[in-house]
């Protein structure tokens, strides 16, 4: 009898997620006499491979909604990333992450043989929600208040008139028509916003009589030809007579007497003027005994 020769085989396979297997031993010999193949023993176990590999990654990282960054691994041929959301190559060691929530991703390093996994996140962060103040109407000379909110620093563009360009609410006094540009940050988010102050024209006081000199007792009609004015108020002196609108007045005693126009427009702008009448005695006619 031959003496016969064992032969150890060994398979290994990945059954991933299966937890269980069909296994089949086949006789191909194409001999049809003997006995062509014997089994002594099958056993299954884990495969213990040496394995000497380790995942590198690039650090966690935050970037504002819509944009990207670039992540980073190492110490491999290999690499599987995932998710796949945001992701311009999965198989990439330096993909392009451009997410729109936060998100971990899972990249799985291997030689061909070895795995090893690293986790790295990128956190996501929406824009600031930029709030400014209404536009502003003011007279020349004069200065209001701007107001910005929804973010951490804000920026002033266009800082014509402004006493300090770098916080949420500094005072404008502009020598013309002006429109402010705001950028507000939180950190990795700007966005901006505009505030406009108008400087409105003055109004210009302009009184008119109809006689300026007469002897008491004098009537005098005053009228105004203002510009840009929108309210009127008259005060005569010493008498202190006040008048909202155009008026007559009799003066009954002589001397010289100041008028005032005071003017103001829509955004109570002021301006004024004084005229003077001057009311004269009565004439005195001297007739000489006959």
């Amino acid at each position: 009898t031959a003496l016969c020769s064992w032969v150890q085989y060994c398979v290994t396979w990945n059954s991933g997620t299966t937890t269980s297997a069909n296994v089949g031993i086949a006789n191909q010999s194409v001999f049809f006499a003997g006995n062509d193949m014997g089994i002594d023993d099958i056993s299954f176990k884990e495969c213990q491979t040496t394995c000497n590999i380790t995942a590198i990654v690039s650090a966690n990282d935050t970037l504002c909604n819509g944009g990207s960054v670039q992540l980073s691994a190492g110490g491999g041929s290999f690499y599987s990333w995932a998710p796949s959301l945001g992701l311009s190559n999965t198989s990439s060691p330096n993909p392009l992450a451009s997410p729109t929530v936060t998100t971990t991703y899972t990249v799985i390093v291997s030689d061909g043989s070895c795995n090893d996994s690293a986790f790295v996140t990128v956190a996501v962060v929406n824009p600031p929600v930029l709030l400014v103040g209404p536009d502003q109407s003011i007279c020349p000379g004069e200065t209001v208040q701007l107001s910005a909110s929804g973010a951490i620093t804000y920026s002033w563009a266009n800082g014509i008139g402004l006493n300090n360009t770098t916080i949420a609410n500094p005072t404008a006094s502009p020598l013309s028509t002006t429109t402010y540009t705001v950028t507000g940050t939180n950190g990795y988010c700007s966005a901006t916003a505009t505030v406009t102050v108008n400087l409105v024209a003055m109004p210009t006081a302009i009184a008119n009589a109809n006689v300026y000199s007469g002897e008491a007792p004098l009537l005098v009609s005053f009228t105004s030809a203002s510009t840009n004015a929108t309210s009127t108020n008259w005060t005569v002196l010493p008498m202190d007579s006040t008048y909202q609108n155009n008026f007559t007045f009799t003066f009954t005693e002589p001397g010289i007497y100041p008028v005032t126009l005071y003017v103001t427009n829509a955004n109570c702008c002021p301006d004024s003027t004084v005229i003077y009448i001057e009311v004269k005695p009565i004439s005195s006619i001297y007739v000489p005994n006959a």
